[in-house]
C-alpha cells in the first residue's frame, strides 16, 4: 500500500485537491485526509486511522494474490 496522509488546513481549494487526489489515486496511492484540528487535538487517534487503513489494505493484498 503507497499511503500518503494529507492534513487539511480549515479551507481546502476543493477543485486543486481533487485533481491532486485523483492523480496520486491513478498512480497506485491511498490518500487519506485529516483536518488540521483533527490532528493537533487527537493525533492518537489519526495515527489509528492510518494504521488500520494500512492493516485492511495489507490484508486485502493478501487476498487478491491467493
Amino acid at each position: 500500500m503507497l499511503a500518503g496522509p494529507s492534513v487539511d488546513g480549515s479551507s481546502p481549494l476543493r477543485p486543486r485537491r481533487a485533481a491532486y487526489t485523483l492523480r496520486l489515486e491513478q498512480d497506485g496511492w491511498t490518500i487519506l485526509r485529516f483536518w488540521n484540528d483533527d490532528v493537533v487535538r487527537d493525533m492518537d487517534e489519526v495515527c489509528q486511522h492510518i494504521v488500520i487503513s494500512a492493516g485492511t489494505a495489507v490484508r486485502m493484498k493478501e487476498e487478491f494474490v491467493q
